[in-house]
């Protein structure tokens, strides 16, 4: 029997946080009463992060929590490898969040329940309370999506987001494997496909644990990469 949703985590040198992650999560989905899986990518973690979700995974029961582990291809990537797994599947509609401890799940309810009018529901990042630093970089992405692509997204790297598979795959890979902010990619695809977005304000806590994937020191770089990719993105 095919779930009805799969919530797509992927994982990085999270070991101080990433257990509590999981525990807040599925208990809130278990709250819920929806049919759903956690698929947690493991980005070549180098720290004992995969010891403690695959303990957090065993005492879960049901199979409700899956793991898969892979060498280090970053944060875009892997949740590309999501996606994919969940288009495969067949599972109606995937839900990304980050493993750090900034996506709160009492929002999720809000975002499940406008599911049926929208191909597309984002949390919107109404207050944040990760600091300065990263609501500039934050705008500084929103600033080069709109020169390189042409396209307005008011937060392309959000994490809190759940989307239709029906339509997912032919975007995904649309995206080239060395795309290294897929996220941001694919919320560029999802505007030039048309899709019915909707945004739900959510607060956006404060990290509990790790690093950002891309630290402020070396997003200058990095808006350079992303431009010139953007640039070259094909159509959907």
């Amino acid at each position: 029997m095919v779930r009805e949703l799969i919530v797509v985590i992927p994982v990085f040198n999270e070991e101080q946080c990433v257990e509590s992650v999981l525990r807040d999560w599925t208990a809130a989905l278990d709250r819920s009463g929806i049919d759903y899986g956690v698929l947690v990518l493991n980005d070549g973690s180098t720290d004992s992060t995969l010891d403690v979700i695959q303990r957090h995974s065993a005492g879960h029961g049901a199979g409700r929590v899956e793991v898969v582990t892979h060498a280090n291809r970053g944060h875009g990537q892997t949740c590309l490898e999501g996606y994919r797994i969940a288009c495969q599947r067949g599972i109606p509609w995937v839900f990304q969040i980050d493993s750090d401890g900034q996506c709160d799940p009492a929002y999720f309810p809000a975002v499940w329940a406008k599911r049926a009018d929208y191909d597309v529901v984002y949390g919107h990042r109404a207050t944040r309370r990760d600091g300065w630093k990263r609501i500039l970089a934050s705008t500084l992405v929103r600033l080069v999506v709109r020169v390189s692509s042409g396209i307005d997204c008011t937060d392309a790297n959000v994490p809190y987001r759940l989307m239709r598979t029906e339509k997912l795959s032919a975007l995904v890979e649309s995206i080239p494997p060395n795309f290294d902010l897929a996220n941001i990619a694919l919320a560029v695809q999802i505007k030039r496909a048309g899709w019915r977005e909707c945004a739900i304000p959510i607060v956006f806590r404060a990290r509990t644990g790790g690093e950002p994937s891309v630290p402020l020191l070396r997003f200058a770089r990095k808006a350079i990469e992303l431009t010139t990719e953007l640039r070259h993105l094909g159509q959907p």
